[in-house]
């Protein structure tokens, strides 16, 4: 066995590190804190080409955190490469440097050794994997497709005994486990993550079929168009494709979201750009209720104020520190101090700044409004061109617990939470044991950032284990209570606070089928599961976000009132759980952008420039903001020709130009 010091093999030139390709060996390594692991040199090569950045930065101490994970057990065995560990050494020194690094010619040095390090990266794996590339034949798919327990889940799905997404939840498991499956290459590498479980459930059960809105196989598939009589471009682009399909069926809506965007784009422009390296100082910070532990996620690179006044960088570690249901304070672009306007400083901006293209020659970054307006807008029509635009269409329905279940399991209607008597000593979830698998890869995490929430296990009902007051005989007994976790198309799956908590506490296997996990020291104020949203029309979603920025819905007191720091943080907060109900994985920092270009100094007055520093600030629906500001921007806005005709246009004061100002400027000669 080689036994290797971490500083120096990270260190060595890389025609040396190439000269291990031809055999592999384990290895003992040791970091710079005298922490020792075991791996192979394999994966040792693997980590050397991550260690680019870290390389730039030698004097941070080399850890073994920083090494992509060896299946190494006594021998070495192969190894499955996927992008998550691959990234582990990138992404665990950015965590320690990144907070630290505020110049954006440095984050931007930083960007190019990542696009060199995923090339150098991609051309290793190729010629490390040349020899035992594994891939199914077409033998071996027809195999899979007659197996007896695929052909049962087929001819369930055919016949509407169930949908296609039970049958996904069937065939997982089956394809894992079963026995009939242990020599066929399409299961191998279904079980070893070569191919997707979905991608082979897609190829051998359900490929060639058309699905209904209810999420069924139709009995009469549409067979090969111009086959069959269909010669009209726009049928067989709908029958064939399915960006052709929405292009087809969904034009109208298509054609919204795309004016949607342009409009956004218009509207958040006047956010130019970021003084990345200037902390304005201010002092005020935005009061944001956390609702869920999604939120706090997605607050991921702001700033904010603990008790004793410092500021805190919200990280993927500090994030676990916030609780749901409590209130942190958090500096925000719109109460920046910065005396630009449009340009916040780089701390109230917070590090997600880094993400925003620089332009290192014209010192120049990217217009930050409309980044964000992109961030948002951007997967609403990517998603209408998605063929689960219509096989997921659904009408989501709140979930209420049955009667049964009231006095086990609350709901808020989109999150379960348990009753409080039920986080007592000898109160345990029951769970099917077939997730451990799940349970260990993720525990295998350093951290559960990027972490696909949609692949976690879900359930239509748990069983709680808990002991009650036994009245006849005295003293407690123990009972099992089974609880409906399942609304409609909705079905229950673990929440990030529980998920945390489980890997934390662990759980005890009951016999071959069943886990349990103690819940004694489970908090009642955080939800155990939630309930995702199903895919509903993208489109009234779209008008759902639009028409929030146009204020109708508020009154008048409202819209006339000063927006102080508690105002803005409550809208901020309804905003952002809206958009989350459909677009998942927006930064709040995008969400707070938008709503920052709708704060104007006094509308009653016709001004509407963007309020900054102390100056009272209003909402202001984005429509009257995009006419009161930069003419150039007016122009390519709507009602073209009524600008000049409009006495409106000449009354505004302190227009406030945008990106688009170099084409057209009120009164340039």
């Amino acid at each position: 066995m080689m036994k290797v010091n971490l500083r120096d093999f990270a260190n060595i030139p890389e025609e040396m590190m190439l000269r291990w390709r031809g055999f592999r060996m384990r290895c003992e390594v040791t970091d710079d804190e005298g922490i020792t692991v075991l791996t192979d040199t394999y994966m040792l090569m693997l980590s050397w080409v991550g260690f680019i950045i870290h390389r730039k930065y030698n004097e941070v101490p080399y850890s073994v955190k920083e090494l992509i994970p060896s299946n190494v057990l006594g021998d070495v065995r192969a190894v499955s490469y996927d992008n998550d560990t691959n990234a582990i050494p990138i992404e665990n020194i950015l965590r320690r440097i990144g907070p630290n690094i505020h110049d954006p010619r440095e984050i931007d040095s930083i960007k190019l050794l990542i696009h060199i390090w995923q090339n150098k990266l991609n051309n290793l794996i190729v010629v490390m994997s040349e020899a035992s590339v594994i891939s199914a034949t077409a033998e071996s798919v027809a195999e899979l497709m007659e197996d007896p327990g695929i052909m049962e889940i087929r001819d369930d799905i055919l016949n509407k005994r169930i949908t296609i997404d039970e049958g996904e939840e069937r065939f997982g498991p089956y394809v894992r486990e079963s026995p009939t499956l242990n020599h066929n290459t399409m299961a191998l590498l279904a079980r070893t993550g070569g191919v997707s479980i979905n991608q082979a459930y897609q190829t051998s059960v359900i490929r060639g079929g058309v699905f209904d809105l209810s999420n069924a196989i139709m009995p009469n598939p549409v067979l090969v168009p111009y086959a069959h009589g269909i010669t009209n471009l726009a049928d067989s682009l709908g029958e064939r494709n399915a960006a052709g399909k929405s292009l087809t069926t969904n034009g109208k809506a298509l054609k919204d979201s795309e004016w949607f965007h342009r409009k956004a784009r218009i509207l958040t422009s006047v956010i130019t750009s970021i003084d990345y390296l200037v902390d304005c100082g201010t002092k005020v910070c935005v009061p944001l209720k956390i609702a869920n532990m999604q939120m706090a996620m997605m607050l991921q690179g702001k700033y904010r104020r603990l008790e004793n006044g410092d500021l805190e960088l919200i990280d993927s570690n500090s994030v676990w520190k916030i609780k749901p249901g409590e209130t942190i304070w958090v500096r925000s672009v719109t109460f920046c101090d910065s005396a630009r306007s449009g340009v916040p400083c780089g701390i109230c901006y917070g590090m997600m700044k880094s993400s925003i293209p620089y332009n290192v020659m014209m010192h120049k970054s990217a217009n930050v409004g409309m980044w964000s307006a992109t961030a948002i807008c951007n997967p609403m029509g990517q998603g209408m061109l998605s063929t689960k635009h219509f096989i997921r269409n659904a009408t989501t329905r709140v979930f209420e617990p049955v009667a049964k279940d009231r006095d086990i399991i609350s709901s808020n209607g989109d999150e379960i939470f348990l009753q409080s008597e039920l986080c007592t000593p000898g109160s345990e979830l029951i769970l099917r044991s077939d997730i451990v698998g799940i349970l260990s890869d993720i525990r295998s995490l350093d951290v559960l950032d990027n972490l696909s929430l949609d692949k976690l296990p879900h359930f239509q009902e748990v069983t709680f284990r808990y002991e009650i007051e036994d009245i006849m005989m005295g003293g407690t007994t123990v009972q099992q209570h089974a609880a409906k976790t399942s609304v409609s198309a909705r079905k229950a799956r673990f929440s990030l606070e529980f998920l945390k908590y489980m890997l934390d506490h662990g759980w005890r296997t009951e016999g071959k089928k069943h886990i349990s996990i103690d819940l004694s020291e489970w908090t009642t104020t955080s939800p155990i599961f939630t309930l995702p949203y199903t895919r509903e029309d993208l489109d009234m979603h779209r008008a759902r976000v639009e028409n929030f920025i146009t204020y109708n819905k508020r009154n008048a007191a409202w819209k006339a009132q000063v927006v102080t720091p508690k105002v803005f943080g409550e809208v901020w907060a309804e905003y952002w759980s809206l958009i989350n109900q459909e677009i998942r994985g927006i930064n709040m920092v995008h969400v707070e952008n938008v709503l920052y270009s709708t704060i104007v100094r006094d509308p009653g007055n016709y001004d509407c420039s963007l309020a900054n520093r102390n100056t009272p600030k209003y909402f202001a629906s984005y429509d009257t903001v995009i006419n009161g500001r930069g003419m150039g921007m007016l122009m390519v806005y709507e009602k073209q020709q009524n600008v000049l005709n409009e006495p409106r246009t000449f009354m505004m004061k302190n227009r406030q130009g945008g990106v688009l100002e170099c084409f057209f400027a009120l009164g340039a000669a």
